[in-house]
């Protein structure tokens, strides 16, 4: 039910970022993905895409479609994932989404749920169709000069 939808956005949402780590080790032409991950363990994903950004002047440049995707992914996908992981959802009564309570603020009943289930699949399919978008061009033996993806489609609106 209600908890798988939250689930599913955090597992899409791992994998991107776990994509991200690798892209950048591989703009950063590391040699071993465990030792550059002693340098980028720990690092979030909004660092990572910013990495990515820096490291592009130095190394093959971005996509114009990857470089939407990205800040896309930067600007609207992880204050989402930061919003949700951050506060207490619960199930709301109506049984299609979540209410979202904060610290400090007293829960409200609202007719109508903070967050529907949709918010978390529309993201979820995104991010699966950017990350699969990310390991098509990721499957060639060395980056190009250009670092470019298939469009995923655009990212589901701000929550």
């Amino acid at each position: 039910g209600h908890y798988a939808a939250i689930g599913v956005f955090h597992c899409t949402f791992t994998a991107l970022d776990l994509s991200l780590t690798y892209l950048l080790a591989r703009m950063c032409d590391a040699h071993s993905t465990e030792t550059f991950n002693l340098l980028v363990g720990g690092m979030d994903a909004r660092v990572k895409c910013e990495r990515i950004k820096k490291a592009s002047r130095v190394s093959c440049k971005l996509g114009s479609v990857f470089e939407r995707c990205l800040t896309d992914f930067e600007k609207r996908i992880i204050p989402f994932r930061n919003k949700i992981s951050h506060n207490l959802l619960l199930p709301h009564n109506s049984a299609d989404g979540f209410m979202l309570l904060q610290l400090g603020k007293l829960p409200e009943l609202e007719d109508k749920p903070s967050l529907k289930l949709d918010v978390f699949y529309d993201r979820a399919k995104w991010l699966t169709a950017f990350n699969a978008a990310i390991h098509k061009s990721l499957s060639v033996p060395t980056l190009p000069d250009s670092f470019e993806i298939d469009d995923p489609g655009q990212c589901p609106p701000k929550a």
